[in-house]
């Protein structure tokens, strides 16, 4: 088996505060609903009081999918290259032993 591979700390804190993200995000999703619901499209940034805060909590919720979405790329793209440099064989046309 290979030796396991030391962690980047500045790529684990990104990750550490992309997941807080995604849970605060998803912990006030019933607050985007329920201020949503039954009004026009944009009418809940100027009616509810506390639109800004909303705002913030969407954005960051974005940010932290998209971070997710980066850090997968940045370990899974040259895993994958390595893998068929390999001699791996990967996709539809893979051989079945």
């Amino acid at each position: 088996m290979g030796s396991k591979a030391s962690r980047n700390a500045s790529i684990e804190a990104l990750r550490l505060f992309a997941v807080a993200g995604i849970a605060i995000f998803h912990t006030f999703q019933w607050t985007f609903q329920a201020t949503c619901t039954g009004l026009p499209e944009y009418a809940p940034l100027a009616v509810f009081p506390y639109s800004g805060a909303l705002g913030f909590i969407n954005l960051l919720g974005c940010w932290a999918n998209e971070v997710f979405f980066m850090i997968s790329g940045y370990f899974l793209i040259p895993s994958a290259v390595r893998a068929l440099q390999n001699g791996s064989s990967a996709g539809p046309h893979a051989q079945i032993a």
